[in-house]
């Protein structure tokens, strides 16, 4: 996709369609670029299927369709500025976007987590593009966390761009977890995650920590598994940078010589005219019930339904349409590829290009994506959360000593698994009645407090838990919330007997593993919490 755009210039196409629409820009032709990237499904494959599964497949092809084929129009103007901006100059992630006041969108700044869908089978927005981002942004994982941002995603390994939206199947399986999770998620200590889902193990209980037919667990990763996707290389950027400039030159001729012209011969008219008669638009409209040439078809699809009979799965004839539909498929597949290769070898074949990089102002010295910088008051703001964080080192509550010393038996193994939280969660509510927000709020602060200083943040619990009594509650409290979803992990037990003599306390079974998670009841972490409140 950003290979033909570039081919074709850049985005004065954008605003010659806009043009010849009266400033409308109507989705139709967006829609046909996206089809066009895979033929073998848009003229062959989708309709096949309707044809080979007629009895079934007809309502969800129309129910389809009509969702797909529901065109609607954009702004020209807001189009016009995406396009030059997001999609061609890449200004979000170089802190180049400003909006009118000169207030710097800096994605750095957003506090929320930020979610991303991706798929490596994606040829829109594959996850060298839908994740690029944050390496450009980001030095490393460190300073992620400096700005105290949470950043997931989640990578599939072969579903398309639409699939990641419309698929049932995805939807099963992404879409439910991320919203069965989105509390636990909002709990995240600020980083870097993978998402991974795994099918739940069939004799697991649906109860308690597990809730439908997915697992989750959210596992650290660096800014290198990004970069092991896969990156632009400097000849790379060089060419689309090339790209840029060629776009803007274009534009601005398109503007200066062209634009004038087409708006005063455009009207209303010719731009209903225009969109009436797209090619996509047409391929539905012309077997729509309101064409009279389809009223003898609909009356011919009616006797035919009522004397068709299934043919015999054995049937030759069946056979050949299925090899002949392969035939085709594999054809078709066959175009797109060698059509994407030379389209391919042809865009650098001209961006590459040392003569026309010279052209628009680009020598060997120029700097093609300077990163970004971070302001004084970025860097400010930075060192009062560190002060911050210093300052809670030794104090806090019982229910912070907790948080704290789930924290560090569980996360150096960079993982944060889905049951744990919850486990966690029942604790927040049956026995440190905490609002959810509050709890989120401290979960983060603390999360921040171990990455800092992790040895010493731990040696400090037993200024925080004075009392021997309550520093076993604690102890006992933390042996349950991290058996709570599984069986403890060899270096998670390790990690409990550290703790327990940083609480001076001797553990009962300094051995790990504990006993499973799946099947540790409920009274366990109750009963814990009431040998708390009796001590």
């Amino acid at each position: 996709m950003r290979y033909a755009g570039g081919l074709n210039g850049g985005s004065w196409l954008t605003a010659l369609t806009s043009d010849l629409g009266g400033g409308k820009f109507v989705g139709t032709w967006l829609v046909l670029n996206f089809d066009a990237l895979g033929p073998a499904n848009w003229l062959w494959g989708k309709q096949y299927e309707v044809y080979a599964n007629i009895d079934t497949g007809g309502q969800r092809y129309l129910e389809f369709e009509k969702w797909w084929g529901d065109f609607i129009q954009l702004n020209g103007d807001e189009l016009q500025f995406l396009v030059d901006n997001l999609f061609i100059g890449d200004k979000q992630t170089r802190n180049q976007l400003r909006a009118h006041d000169g207030t710097v969108f800096d994605t750095r700044n957003v506090t929320s987590p930020i979610i991303v869908f991706t798929s490596m089978g994606d040829n829109i927005s594959p996850p060298q593009e839908t994740l690029g981002w944050i390496p450009d942004l980001y030095g490393s994982v460190d300073d992620i966390r400096a700005t105290e941002q949470t950043i997931i995603y989640c990578l599939d390994k072969k579903i398309g761009h639409l699939a990641l939206f419309v698929s049932t199947k995805v939807g099963a399986k992404e879409d439910e977890e991320f919203v069965e999770l989105m509390d636990v998620i909002d709990c995240l200590p600020p980083g870097l995650f993978e998402m991974v889902i795994l099918p739940s193990p069939p004799d697991a209980p649906k109860a308690g920590f597990i809730t439908g037919d997915w697992e989750a667990r959210f596992e650290g990763r660096s800014l290198e598994d990004i970069r092991k996707i896969g990156r632009n290389s400097a000849a790379d950027d060089r060419a689309f940078a090339t790209v840029a400039r060629v776009s803007a030159l274009n534009l601005a001729a398109y503007k200066r010589f062209v634009q004038p012209w087409v708006r005063t011969v455009s009207s209303q008219t010719m731009a209903d005219m225009a969109k009436a008669l797209n090619p996509l638009r047409l391929s539905y409209t012309i077997f729509a019930d309101r064409n009279p040439l389809m009223k003898r078809v609909e009356k011919l699809a009616a006797s035919v339904s009522a004397a068709r009979e299934p043919v015999a799965a054995d049937n030759p004839l069946l056979a050949l349409q299925t090899w002949v539909s392969g035939q085709i498929t594999t054809g078709l597949n066959n175009y797109r590829d060698t059509r994407d290769k030379m389209q391919e070898k042809i865009f650098f074949g001209i961006y590459g290009s040392p003569l026309v990089q010279a052209m628009v102002g680009l020598d060997s010295h120029s700097e093609i994506r300077p990163p970004p910088t971070t302001s004084p008051k970025a860097l400010a703001a930075q060192q009062i959360r560190k002060a911050a964080a210093q300052a809670r080192l030794h104090t806090g509550s019982f229910d912070e000593a907790l948080v704290r010393a789930v924290l560090y038996v569980t996360s150096d193994d960079k993982v944060f698994d889905q049951q744990s939280a919850l486990a966690l969660n029942v604790v927040r509510a049956k026995l440190m009645h905490l609002s959810l927000a509050a709890f989120k709020t401290m979960v983060r602060q603390q999360a921040f407090v171990v990455h800092l200083q992790r040895d010493t943040a731990v040696q400090a619990l037993a200024s925080m838990v004075p009392e021997k009594g309550k520093r076993t509650a604690l102890l006992s409290q933390v042996n349950a919330i991290v058996s709570a979803g599984g069986d403890v992990t060899a270096e998670q037990g390790r990690r409990l007997v550290r703790l327990s003599a940083f609480l001076a306390i001797t553990p009962a079974k300094p051995a790990a593993p504990l006993v499973p998670r799946r099947t540790l009841p409920m009274a366990k972490i109750e009963d814990a919490g009431k040998r708390r409140h009796r001590a």
